[in-house]
């Protein structure tokens, strides 16, 4: 059923596992385009259920790790400053927005699958620094 909630959440879910898969094996635009999919629907769930701790917990695993993507990105387009600053914006985006709604986490992740919160967190708050110390350093070109 294609308006089932949970189904929708659990599909979300598997595009941001999936993805990594697809970059590794060269295809990093469909890897950004699942994860961008992944964090839209997951946004989504969230904002009709915003106690969710789950669903809350998975977005900012998802918007963390497309900033990943696009941190990425950013380094394979080095040579092109316009591309890799505009790559690096991106990425400062989502790893602010993992860190936004990770700050409001009020429990300990699902300890029940070895998911804790904590290196999310820590990964959005270091790519974060890295993005911006980047943007900041390439302004100067």
């Amino acid at each position: 059923d294609p308006d089932d909630i949970l189904m929708r959440i659990e599909a979300a879910k598997l595009l941001n596992t999936a993805a990594p898969a697809y970059e590794a094996a060269g295809q990093r635009p469909k890897a950004a385009l699942m994860l961008t999919t992944s964090g839209d629907r997951l946004e989504a769930a969230l904002a009709s259920d915003p106690e969710n701790e789950d669903t809350r917990l998975h977005v900012a695993w998802v918007w963390c790790n497309l900033g990943a993507v696009e941190e990425r990105a950013a380094a394979a387009a080095s040579s092109d400053w316009q591309g890799a600053r505009a790559n690096l914006q991106r990425a400062a985006a989502h790893y602010q927005r993992a860190h936004e709604v990770l700050a409001t986490l009020r429990g300990a992740g699902r300890p029940d699958l070895d998911i804790d919160p904590q290196p999310i967190l820590a990964r959005a708050d270091s790519g974060l620094a890295a993005c911006r110390k980047q943007l900041a350093a390439g302004s100067g070109r």
